[in-house]
Formats: structure tokens, sequence, C-alpha cells
């Protein structure tokens, strides 16, 4: 009997005693905003590139020669950037996709769409969603008229025996910067609501971990809330907190932080920047005991891959399509007879800025004023032969041409409302001219308080800009063609797709035209993007003589000069 006791007891201190089950640990990886960042080339300026999704591919390898899963996703803006995007989208397609073979093998579980992608147009992302072997997420976008999603809400993932729930949305904004017909068939509803949406759909799902995975930036972590709004990821976190993870794009900006719930649930939130330069990337450790499920770790870091070398054997995989890129950009286009840069552009009428007015005036000849801004600020195209990779440098985007009916007084209001985000009131001459943000002196983009793509100026008309009055008084139009001005008059203006859906807000906050107004100001659309015509514009002026015609200036110039010289110093002198 003793000894039947004592065995019994043994077996229940050797129960009591069993060791705890192992807990499961999964890296979660996360690129965004790579912009056909493929190569470790930058194709358009001709010289080695960072980042990229061969370095991502090197950096995954290693990750997986542990015994630890990879959950790896994208957040978007995949198809529009580096020219080898722009080649298979427009120039090569027939080919399966070159980004969806290069996600596959990467080994990408999911991605979600970015606005960019949706820029390229039906005929593309249609074609690479249906080529590509993996979701592509997009929850709060709509077939029109209906509430069926047109890609994927979310996805269910088993990674190490854990389900990992991703939702995925994009930014709904891009209704008023791209053209209808790029996204027609499709309605975009708020991204906050459209996550709420689908937790409980998730949940019975029984998930272990929820990730939402949206191409949208932080935004103001205590500012106000409005619906339909881009920059979201704040208040995700801070209104769902059954989510873990929420991991951000669009707005280029680094990112790691936290929101601690009431219950002390912690939300993190990622944002690696674009270019994959740098990758998210959180060890996720399920700790587990006898009874199950116990406490999930999250660690979050962002991790740079500077130091990273690109994988060879993708690199060797992908050799063919990479020379078919090397070929199409090498391609020569037209001579210039002298150089010019983009520098100047935010201080005065330039050959850079001029080229995009004349291009514009090209592909409308009956337009009678031109609206631009100069697409980058630290561009020099050298005399000589220019080729492809040059129309990237003058052009960035893929924007289409308009041609729109504008009142005389909504032009000047435009252009105010221009001029308002680029320069200040001087009260003296030793005042700055140029809005400068100091804090950002040095870094990846112009110091300017505001984006300089928003920096519209006019040719066809003549007008002054008096730096010495406040917004509403500082543009004078005097003449349009050579008749004199009259703000009552309706023109013809050339001006890009991006601007002429109320992009920037330049036309609408300050033209005053209501948003749902500006479709039926269009006369007429290019099917093509603006780098398409400028092949044909240097076709028919080869050699091309860089040239201005705009005729603008600031007033008065004695003081605008020595401002020009102090803020053009300022902002060039600590440029990396």
């Amino acid at each position: 009997m003793k000894r039947i006791l004592l065995f019994a007891l043994l077996l229940l201190l050797l129960v009591g005693c069993e060791p705890s089950k192992k807990g499961t640990t999964i890296h979660i990886v996360h690129t965004t905003d790579v912009h056909g960042n493929l190569f470790p080339y930058d194709f358009i300026n001709d010289q080695p590139g960072t980042g990229g999704y061969a370095r991502v591919s090197s950096y995954i390898k290693q990750l997986k020669k542990g015994s630890d899963e990879v959950l790896l996703l994208d957040g978007g803006d995949i198809l529009q950037g580096q020219p080898s995007a722009y080649y298979y989208n427009f120039i090569d397609t027939t080919s399966t996709h070159i980004y969806a073979q290069m996600l596959e093998q990467i080994g990408y579980d999911a991605i979600t769409i970015g606005n960019h992608d949706i820029e390229t147009g039906h005929s593309t992302y249609d074609r690479f969603v249906g080529e590509i072997k993996l979701p592509v997420l997009g929850a709060n976008v709509l077939r029109e008229g209906s509430n069926s999603p047109y890609f994927q809400p979310f996805v269910i993932v088993q990674k190490g025996g854990r389900r990992i729930a991703v939702i995925g949305t994009t930014m709904p904004g891009l209704v008023h910067n791209l053209p209808r017909i790029l996204w027609k068939g499709m309605e975009f509803v708020d991204q906050v609501a459209t996550i709420k949406k689908y937790i409980p759909e998730i949940l019975k799902s029984e998930p272990d971990l929820i990730v939402a995975l949206i191409h949208s930036g932080g935004g103001d972590k205590d500012g106000e809330r409005s619906s339909m709004s881009d920059n979201v990821g704040y208040q995700v976190a801070q209104e769902i907190p059954e989510l873990d993870l929420v991991l951000l794009g669009h707005d280029h900006q680094q990112l790691l932080d936290s929101v601690v719930h009431q219950t002390g649930k912690v939300t993190y939130l990622l944002n690696p920047a674009n270019d994959a330069n740098a990758v998210s990337h959180t060890v996720v450790t399920f700790h587990d005991n006898n009874k199950g499920k116990n406490a999930i770790t999250l660690s979050p870091e962002i991790v740079s891959l500077k130091d990273t070398d690109p994988d060879p054997a993708l690199l060797m995989g992908f050799k063919v399509q990479e020379q078919a890129v090397r070929d199409f950009v090498s391609r020569p286009v037209a001579t210039l007879t002298s150089s010019f840069n983009a520098r100047s552009a935010i201080f005065r009428p330039t050959p850079f800025t001029d080229l995009i007015h004349q291009l514009q005036f090209f592909v409308y000849p009956e337009a009678q004023v031109s609206l631009t801004a100069p697409l980058d600020f630290d561009v020099t195209l050298h005399q000589g032969e220019i080729a492809i990779r040059d129309l990237f440098k003058l052009y960035r985007y893929e924007n289409t041409l308009y041609l729109m009916r504008l009142s005389g007084e909504e032009i000047r209001k435009t252009l105010e409302e221009s001029y308002d985000r680029w320069i200040q009131t001087m009260d003296a001459p030793e005042d700055r001219l140029i809005q400068i943000d100091e804090s950002k002196l040095g870094g990846q983009y112009l110091a300017t308080k505001n984006a300089s793509f928003n920096f519209d100026s006019a040719s066809g008309i003549t007008y002054t800009v008096d730096v010495t009055k406040p917004k509403g008084e500082r543009v004078v139009i005097e003449k349009v063609g050579a008749n004199d001005f009259n703000p009552a008059t309706e023109y013809k203006v050339a001006i890009n797709s991006y601007r002429g859906n109320g992009g920037g807000g330049l036309l609408t906050h300050g033209g005053g035209i209501p948003i749902e107004e500006l479709p039926s100001r269009v006369i007429k659309s290019t099917e093509n993007d603006l780098r398409y015509y400028l092949i044909d514009f240097f076709d028919k002026h080869n050699p091309y003589t860089p040239s201005v015609k705009a005729k603008w200036s600031f007033e008065p110039k004695e003081w605008a000069e020595q401002a020009i010289k102090r803020d053009s110093t300022l902002l060039f002198s600590q440029k990396k």
C-alpha cells in the first residue's frame, strides 16, 4: 500500500513539474513605397542605387537561416518610380509582370495596393493582380455601386502553427489626385471605419495576431479626426485595440511608436520609409504554458539595409529583364545645346520649368495658359545627348495632361494659393523670401515648409508677385498672350491631371472651384503620360535649345534678389 501511495505521489510530482511547451517565435518584416526599386542600380541617374528589393531578399534569406518563420509584407507603391516599373507597365506588356515574379521569388506573403499602383491604370494593376500568386489587399476599395471589395480585404496566414490576420487599406484621397479613368468602377471608403467593420469577421477566425497593413502615414497623433483621411495610422492604432501591429507607408517618413490602450494592451506602429533603404522587423514571441496561449511579446525595430548586399541569386534570375531596362533607358531622344538645372526654379522662371510649359503648349497648342510646378529641385541636364532616363528626371510622375476651362480670376486665385505655399511676406529687405523649415536642412527633400511640387507657376501670361503683400494681394496679371488680362474671361489652361483633379488643393482651396465641379471643366485629356509626349516633343525639337518664355517675377526686385541669394545658399549649401 505504501509503495502504491509513493508511486502516486511521484507521479503527481512529475506531472506538476512537466516543463511548459516551448513558445513560438515569428519574424514579421515589412517594406513599403519601394517604387520599383528592384535592382541595386539607379537607372534614372545611371549610378549604383541604395536599398531595393534585392537587398530585402538577402535580409530575408539571412533571417530564414534560423528556425523561426518569417511573415513578409509590403505596403504598396510598387509599380511606379524606377524605369524598370515603367518598362514592364507600359512597354513590355506581354511578359509576366516583373514585380509579380519578383515578390513571389523573394517570398512575400501579402501586399497592399498603393495610390501610385492605381496611378498606373487598370490595364497595369489588373494585369499585375491577375498574375501575382499572393494576396493583394485593399479592404476599403469597393466595386462602384456595391459593397463588394475590388481587392481582397484581409488574409489569414499560417506561420509556425499560428494564425496571423492581415488586413489592408489604401489612402482614399487618390480620387482627388488621379483621373477617374484610372480608377473607373471603383469606390474608396474610409480606412478606419473599414478596418472596424472587418474586425468581428477577423476575430471569428480566431487569429493569434492581427496586423493592419495600410498604405497610409501616421498622421497627427493628437490631432482632430475626420473621415476619409489619407494618413490615419495613429487613429487606427488608437481606435482599434484589437490590432497588434499597424504597418504604415505612403508618407515616406520613418516611424516607430506605440499606443497603450486602457486595458494595458499595446499596439505598435512602424514605417520603414521608402525605397527599401530600411525594413520594419518585429519579433513576435508566443509564450505557451500547459493551459494554452498565455502572452505575446512584440519587439519591433526599424532595420537599415545600408550594409546589406543585394541577393546575387535573385539578380541572376532577372538578368535578362535588367538588360532590357538598361537598353530602354539608354535610348537617345535628343541633343541639348546647353545645360540647365532645377535649383533656380523656385526663385524665377527657368529653362527647367519652362520645358514643361513648352511641352504642355506643344500637346495643346490651343491652350492660352500653362500651369506647372518644378517636379524636382536638384536635377541637372547636361549639354549634349539626353536619353530616356533623363525624361524621368524632367517628369517624375505618370500624370496625363488636361485642357481645362478656368476664368481669369480662378487662375489668379490659384496662383495666389501656390505662392502662399511658397513664399512669405517680406517686411524688410533682410527678411527671408522662401518659407524654409530649418529642421529639414540637409535632408532627403528640399527644406521648404511645403512640398515644392505644389509651387505652380504660369506661362502664357505676364504677371508679378509682390513679396511685400499678403496672400490675396500678391499676384497681378497684366497680359494673357498679347491681350489685356480680364478676370471674367474664360481661358483654356494646360494643366497636369494631378492638379486638374484637385491635387494639392490649388484649384479648390485656392481657385475656389468645388472639387465635384472639376471634371466638368476638363475639355480634353491625353491618353498617355507626359513622358510619352516628351519623346515626341524632342523628336520635333532636336537639337533642343533651353529657353525661358514664361513672364513672371518677384517684386520689388531689389528686395527679392537679396533674399534669393541668402535663401538659395541656405537651401542648397547643406544638401546631402
